[in-house]
């Protein structure tokens, strides 16, 4: 059982004033995004590094040994 029980105070708030208080305060993080923060804009950048084209080279060289120019495959 808890010792007191807490306090509620009911308040009028004007639609005028509500407005005044919700522009003044900063949205939450969640909804605002990651552009205030240095992390944020090491992620949009790359977030934006992902959208360009992408080339990638592969080279392979491969020697059946020094036995000879027979390939044997082992099945």
């Amino acid at each position: 059982m808890p010792a007191d029980t807490p306090g509620f105070v009911k308040r009028e708030v004007s639609l005028d004033e509500a407005l005044a208080v919700a522009l003044k305060k900063p949205a939450r993080p969640a909804i605002v995004g990651p552009w205030g923060s240095k992390t944020g804009n090491w992620i949009i950048s790359y977030a934006k590094n992902q959208m360009l084209p992408q080339l990638d080279l592969r080279a392979q060289y491969w020697s059946p040994g020094l036995s000879g120019d027979r390939i044997l495959y082992l099945e």
